[in-house]
């Protein structure tokens, strides 16, 4: 991978990836730490291709949250997750209150659902990719997603009450 290519990889990227390591830590330093893993790791399979990078780079920052909890479980600590995201990230992220109170009840889902609706919404996937990425029957797909939706709904309701 050439520095053009890698520079290319990051401006087209970097956003996506940062938010889903977000969605993942729940942190923004830890998702800045992460999302510059994730760039790093892009940078060492210099020369390879992928055919579809953006899931390729989401894969490897959700692989890097794993190898980063594996390492501190390791270590004999334990892993405190922070429930509240920084004020200041979101403000950052999410300008507005209604999307606030979105991603709060997305990060509520359970993380298949999570996973879904990034892909589905944030991302762009559409259902028939999705499941070729996760290698699934789109209708398998389509029917988590609804569940994912109608959950996601529920939870909004609820905290409209």
């Amino acid at each position: 991978m050439e520095r053009d290519a890698l520079e290319w990889l990051y401006e087209t990227y970097y956003r996506q990836v940062y938010l889903y390591a977000l969605s993942l830590c729940r942190n923004g330093t830890q998702a800045e730490e992460l999302t510059s893993d994730t760039f790093y790791r892009a940078l060492l399979s210099v020369g390879e291709t992928k055919e579809h990078m953006k899931f390729w780079l989401l894969r490897v920052c959700k692989n890097c949250w794993y190898d980063k909890l594996r390492k501190e479980k390791r270590q004999a600590k334990d892993v405190l997750i922070q429930t509240d995201v920084p004020d200041e990230a979101l403000r950052l992220v999410l300008q507005q209150e209604e999307n606030r109170r979105l991603y709060q009840g997305i990060l509520s889902l359970p993380q298949r659902y999570q996973e879904l609706l990034y892909f589905f919404y944030f991302a762009g996937y559409s259902i028939t990719e999705i499941a070729a990425l996760k290698k699934e029957t789109p209708g398998a797909v389509k029917t988590a997603l609804s569940r994912a939706r109608a959950a996601l709904k529920k939870k909004m309701e609820e905290g409209r009450q």
